[in-house]
C-alpha cells in the first residue's frame, strides 16, 4: 500500500514539474501607461500569441519566456537582441 502512494506521489510530482506554462511571455515590474490621462502604475503583463491576456499580479503564474524589466541600463541593452530572438522561437 506504501509502495503504491509512493509511485503516485511520484508521478503526481512529476506531472506538475512538467505543466506548460500559462502565458507565452510574462514582462515583470513593468510601469503600465493606461491611456486614459490616470497616473502610470507598476503591473506586470502577461501575453498569450497576440493578445495581452493579463495586467496584474503574476508572480504565482509561468510564461514561456519572462522578462523582467528591473535591470541595469547596460544589461538591459544586451539582452534585447537575446528577448526578440527568444520571441521568435516562441
Amino acid at each position: 500500500m506504501q509502495r503504491s502512494h509512493l509511485i503516485l506521489l511520484t508521478l503526481s510530482l512529476l506531472t506538475a514539474a512538467c505543466a506548460a506554462p500559462d502565458y507565452d511571455v510574462i514582462i515583470s515590474n513593468g510601469v503600465i501607461y493606461d491611456g486614459n490621462g490616470a497616473d502610470p502604475y507598476a503591473a506586470d503583463v502577461g501575453i498569450n500569441a497576440d493578445t495581452i491576456a493579463f495586467i496584474g499580479d503574476l508572480s504565482e503564474f509561468s510564461g514561456a519566456l519572462e522578462i523582467d524589466t528591473i535591470l541595469n541600463s547596460a544589461a538591459h541593452w544586451r539582452s534585447i537582441p537575446t528577448a526578440w530572438q527568444s520571441l521568435r522561437d516562441l
